[in-house]
């Protein structure tokens, strides 16, 4: 995965982009299947550190996420496992919305067959006798 790396009021580091790689790209590819292009934010404001990831999963919905902390590898730690978490609820939404039929031609519902037609011979109703 590719990933766009934007900085604000931090020199660029290729030393953090190289660990930011080697941290989020095992989560994002084990669960999406497309390579997509992604964000990266690494921003230091008031002595605080920010780091924000951002791209968008296989059916194009939009995973954010960001960590705040004292040390910009501590941040990158914490936003992997975040990610992963955010990744893994994204992918069990997925799953949990499908619609899933398990009827076949041999079902019963409370009991009663669907298709038993037993009941129409044994009271002598033909099929080709309804047609007539």
């Amino acid at each position: 995965m590719r990933f766009q790396v934007h900085y604000k009021n931090l020199k660029p580091s290729e030393y953090l982009e190289a660990y930011a790689r080697q941290k989020l790209s095992p989560a994002i590819s084990k669960f999406c299947s497309k390579p997509r292009v992604g964000k990266i934010d690494f921003e230091i404001n008031h002595g605080e550190h920010l780091v924000k990831c951002r791209f968008l999963d296989d059916r194009g919905h939009p995973i954010i996420v960001h960590v705040n902390g004292d040390d910009m590898y501590q941040c990158l730690d914490l936003l992997a496992l975040k990610l992963d978490n955010a990744l893994r609820r994204s992918k069990e939404r997925m799953k949990s919305h499908r619609v899933h039929h398990h009827w076949s031609r041999d079902s019963e519902v409370d009991g009663f067959d669907l298709y038993d037609e037993s009941d129409s011979l044994r009271n002598g109703i033909d099929g080709m006798s309804l047609l007539a």
